[in-house]
């Protein structure tokens, strides 16, 4: 079965009843990682456990077949649950794990760790998803509304209150994945200190304490046509190896707000009205950089952007793909074209 996006922490809790086998996949490694230790920790095994706990490569799983299914058979010493973990797994275990859910040996239960693994085309998902003894569960970057539940959860453990715009900002602001966020949470929470509050003013302040968050100067330098900047940016992203995939969908944001400044102002609102009136707030070195993008950039070429990304992004996942390239490339073009139009004025 296909656990779905809102199922999943409930599954990973308590699994449901007669399932042997999960597939936990995806492009956030990290969050396959946290939710596979979750399904562990639900089932009671300590973390590590060798008594409990079986690891293997899909090289060892193929390479003797009966392993999977002696290593899923075996008793632990103190009758407790028993754990088979494939940290590598790919379309090529699909056969193994075809026979292990048709015979079902022993008790315990086996998890897969995978990367991205396409839900239409992957043979070993299709298996995970039709089989009643399996299940599958996708782990793709995080919406701002998971962030933000996330970075709660972070911040009321660190004894930090934290407000509503501050979160807010965050969540629009931080890397999707999961992993990349949850550092920067910490860097925050050792600013602020346990028992302290945070401010959306303080997030800002710590944000220009530290140069500025790299993405927010790519993507100023893109839009407001600075081709110099823009390449000592995209040295720094590539130095601090920031996500192609990540760096597009701060851009496509940037743009969203760009067309969301285009029609308030068409509305009738001032310029200055409709970018004070923006959720998160801009922040207040970007409020003149972001009047001329304003002016820079008309309803349609955002529009022609937004679906030019779209496609761009997709063709960043596909497998094989020179995906900091591509991402390079398009960042360049979109710098040269906002240069021209400003030289036209």
């Amino acid at each position: 079965m296909r656990v779905q996006p809102r199922n999943v922490e409930g599954f990973l809790k308590n699994p449901d009843a007669g399932i042997r086998c999960v597939l936990i996949y995806g492009s956030d490694q990290t969050l396959v990682s946290e939710r596979a230790k979750a399904l562990t920790n639900a089932l009671g095994i300590p973390p590590g456990d060798p008594f409990r706990t079986d690891d293997f490569s899909a090289d060892q799983i193929v390479g003797d077949k009966a392993m999977l299914a002696d290593a899923a058979a075996a008793q632990s010493l103190d009758q407790g649950s028993r754990l088979v973990r494939v940290t590598d797994a790919t379309d090529r275990i699909t056969p193994v794990i075809a026979e292990f859910l048709e015979s079902l040996p022993g008790e315990a239960m086996v998890i897969l760790e995978a990367k991205e693994l396409s839900r239409t085309r992957s043979s070993l998902v299709k298996l995970l998803e039709g089989a009643g003894a399996g299940a599958s569960i996708a782990c793709y970057d995080d919406t701002d509304r998971d962030r933000e539940a996330v970075f709660a959860e972070m911040f009321r453990e660190a004894g930090i209150r934290v407000d509503n715009d501050a979160l807010d900002w965050l969540a629009a602001t931080l890397d999707a994945n999961r992993g990349i966020s949850r550092r920067e949470i910490e860097k925050l929470c050792l600013f602020v200190g346990q028992g302290g509050h945070l401010t959306l003013d303080l997030v800002l302040q710590a944000a220009a304490e530290a140069g500025g968050a790299a993405m927010d100067s790519l993507i100023f330098a893109a839009c407001g046509g600075d081709v110099a900047q823009l390449e000592k940016w995209l040295d720094r992203a590539a130095m601090e190896d920031l996500s192609p995939v990540a760096m597009v969908r701060a851009l496509i944001g940037h743009f969203f707000k760009l067309l969301e400044l285009q029609t308030a102002t068409k509305n009738g609102l001032g310029v200055d009205a409709a970018i004070k009136s923006m959720r998160p707030p801009v922040f207040f070195k970007n409020v003149e950089p972001m009047k001329r993008q304003h002016r820079l950039w008309p309803e349609k070429s955002i529009k022609d952007q937004l679906t030019a990304l779209a496609g761009l992004e997709a063709e960043l996942k596909s497998t094989g793909s020179p995906d900091r390239l591509l991402c390079e490339r398009h960042f360049y073009q979109v710098a040269i074209l906002a240069r021209r139009r400003g030289q036209a004025r």
